[in-house]
């Protein structure tokens, strides 16, 4: 398997991802990674991952709080701030 399988991306025209881009001031064009085409894809190439512990992607918090369960959340701190949050329980 190669190693970009583990990394699930939207476009960048993609909300979670211009925002994302926005916060931490990364081009929305320079994230890694397999365009899952749609949300419900994104999801569910998290959930399906052989390799869970190695495989991350930008969700958005109304699909990742309903799947809290079986997806771990990371804290996200933007640029100049001095804390970062957690949007859902770990």
């Amino acid at each position: 398997m190669d190693r970009s399988d583990f990394y699930c991306i939207r476009n960048s025209g993609s909300g979670s991802t211009v925002l994302s881009a926005l916060l931490i001031k990364v081009p929305k064009t320079k994230f890694w990674g397999i365009d899952r085409l749609s949300t419900d894809n994104l999801r569910d190439s998290l959930l399906a991952s052989p390799a869970v512990d190695e495989t991350i992607g930008i969700l958005s918090i109304d699909y990742a709080d309903k799947n809290r369960g079986n997806l771990r959340s990371l804290y996200l701190q933007s640029a100049g701030s001095r804390a970062a949050t957690c949007p859902i329980r770990i």
